[in-house]
């Protein structure tokens, strides 16, 4: 039996993988800025 999809399934999708691409941008600059903050102090 063929799994049912939803109609905007894909667009869901789409939208978790552009926050998740997006969290780890975020992580990558914290952690920068964590180091800049070490330097300074």
């Amino acid at each position: 039996m063929k799994k049912f999809r939803y109609a905007l399934e894909t667009v869901l999708n789409i939208k978790e993988q552009k926050q998740k691409m997006e969290k780890e941008k975020m992580a990558i600059l914290i952690s920068k800025y964590e180091v800049q903050k070490k330097q300074i102090s």
